[in-house]
């Protein structure tokens, strides 16, 4: 095999597992909303996670690419920490001056204090954030940054992470449903970028996974508490 086609294979492999990936979220952002029943979401969302990991080793992507590599945790939690305690402060502030506001509204929060902890402490955690960091802040921005820019790569990322949201606002809005879609992509978007931004800053995926954590989990219990108040 000559030098010339051992440097063809590297970005064909490369533009291969960035393919399938977008192509398997796709196909799995889809079925949790049409055919998998919720009650399997968390098993299948794990599955795909370690699901990723295979195909990052098919990649032959370093920890370093990924943001896995445990020289940056440190780092990682430094960053992700100070973003943690901003966002949920913020959410904390919010609830407290603006209890009635819809952007506190969540079904999913009308639920007891052990579902509640569970939900927060495990559900989200390995159920959501592990899956979408794993995939928008490690493989696909990985993946990118390969073949691209990293600032294409990250405003690509972060559209993707926009659009897997699709399916949720689309099922969770019946009223105003397009406006409720574009909203939610704009801001999942938005997010992304801001977890793109700390996964690059640290060097470590721990940044943003702290981040999504207070987003949602943080969320999801001021939403809970504010639905006990009222």
């Amino acid at each position: 095999m000559t030098g010339e086609e051992v440097d063809v294979i590297g970005p064909r492999r490369t533009l291969a597992v960035l393919t399938l990936t977008i192509v398997l979220l796709g196909l799995v952002d889809v079925s949790r909303s049409v055919w998998v029943p919720s009650g399997a979401h968390f098993a299948l969302n794990v599955g795909v996670a370690l699901a990723l990991l295979g195909m990052a080793a098919a990649a032959d992507a370093t920890t370093g690419e990924l943001g896995l590599r445990g020289a940056d945790v440190g780092s990682g939690l430094r960053w992700g920490g100070g973003a943690f305690v901003v966002i949920a402060a913020s959410l904390l502030v919010f609830g407290l001056l603006a209890p009635g506001s819809s952007l506190l509204a969540d079904d999913r929060a009308d639920i007891g204090l052990g579902s509640l902890l569970v939900r927060a402490l495990v559900v989200i955690p390995l159920g959501t954030v592990l899956l979408e960091e794993l995939a928008f802040r490690g493989l696909l921005l990985a993946l990118l940054q390969r073949v691209t820019s990293s600032t294409r790569a990250v405003l690509g990322a972060s559209l993707l992470f926009g659009l897997w949201h699709i399916p949720v606002a689309w099922n969770s809005s019946t009223t105003a449903r397009m406006l409720s879609v574009g909203g939610t992509v704009v801001a999942t978007t938005v997010a992304g970028l801001g977890f793109c931004w700390l996964r690059l800053r640290s060097r470590s995926i721990v940044a943003p996974v702290l981040a999504h954590l207070a987003t949602n989990s943080v969320a999801l219990t001021v939403a809970w508490m504010v639905g006990r108040r009222t």
